[in-house]
């Protein structure tokens, strides 16, 4: 009998550990809120043999009510110089020394609304007898008739040469959604196009992009506080543009502590792109580094010779990543 209750106490024992190890290895892991997208449609033309890097540019209404001076029109186009100048662009006041004369126009359409009904059961059909007869119930189904209105806006970008006023590139962006602040979407729209502005697409493209994500965050600040990383003299590098990780950046990521830097482009070929590295990663250290400001990252990677390692942390949709690649 007590070799009976000792197996027992050992069993019972031998399950709490491990119900215990169970636990611990199925704790499930932080909630990563999905992310969220505005789709744009770009439709961009440019004139062949148009070369238009580090050209000048000033910017002037393309709409009949609203003057140079509207405070909005003013916000708008400072989203739009923004953008410009991360292709190249170098804005000047001056109408007559600028290469080119920009046009901006922008608006909203009339809302449209969509009404959809649907028809579901509310509880199951039955029977059930009564003597020598069987009574039937019916199921029963609710009718619920939603609506959803969207509306259309976009923004049309038209740059002509101020020499000879030939119109050289025009982009035209369109979204729909259901905000009719332009305030919101349009700092969206612009990124959305901002890979796409004085160049030839072909055809209308479908673009997403995050909203408030990085892009936006950066059309709205501009970039002066981006710090570009993709070379050093005789030395192949990483490849990265990054920024500090400001509050509206936490915000958009939905982070509670100020940790790491934002990657906010790659270069194309280059040794970030080799190893993984993705936009809107989080770079948290580089070789065992912590990287809360830019500079720490820019001197690891100026200081590393060529063969060295670079091993990043980088925290992505939740999760902390570790890659590595080496410097040619």
């Amino acid at each position: 009998m007590k070799r009976i209750k000792t197996a027992v106490l050992i069993s019972g024992v031998f399950t709490i550990f491990t119900l215990l190890l169970t636990a611990c290895a199925t704790t499930p892991a932080p909630y990563v809120a999905p992310r969220q997208y505005y789709t744009v449609e770009v439709d961009s033309i440019a004139d062949v043999g148009a070369d238009l890097r580090g050209r000048t540019y000033t910017m002037s209404s393309a709409m009949k009510n609203t003057s140079d001076n509207d405070l909005q029109f003013k916000e708008f186009a400072r989203y739009v110089g923004n953008a410009l100048s991360q292709k190249g662009y170098k804005y000047i006041s001056s109408k007559e020394g600028a290469d080119l004369l920009i046009r901006l126009a922008y608006g909203i359409g009339s809302p449209k609304t969509e009404t959809s009904t649907r028809t579901y059961n509310t509880s199951g059909g039955y029977s059930y007898p009564v003597g020598w007869t069987w009574i039937h119930v019916p199921p029963t189904t609710k009718t619920v008739t939603t609506s959803s209105t969207t509306y259309a806006r976009f923004l049309i970008l038209e740059a002509y040469d101020s020499k000879d006023h030939s119109q050289l590139w025009k982009t035209t962006l369109k979204s729909e959604g259901t905000t009719s602040d332009l305030r919101i979407a349009l700092p969206h729209i612009i990124a959305a196009g901002r890979p796409y502005f004085g160049t030839n697409t072909g055809q209308k493209l479908k673009v997403n992009v995050e909203s408030n994500g990085p892009e936006v965050i950066q059309i709205k600040r501009g970039s002066t506080d981006a710090h570009s990383i993709s070379h050093f003299t005789g030395k192949e590098r990483l490849g990265v543009t990054i920024t500090p990780l400001t509050q509206e950046y936490m915000n958009a990521f939905d982070l509670e502590k100020k940790e790491g830097v934002v990657v906010l482009e790659i270069a194309e070929n280059s040794l970030a792109q080799e190893m993984g590295v993705q936009k809107q990663d989080i770079i948290l250290t580089v070789n065992e580094k912590v990287t809360n400001e830019p500079q720490v990252l820019l001197e690891e990677i100026k200081n590393t010779e060529s063969g060295g390692k670079i091993l990043l942390l980088i925290y992505r949709d939740g999760e902390r990543i570790h890659i590595s690649g080496q410097l040619k």
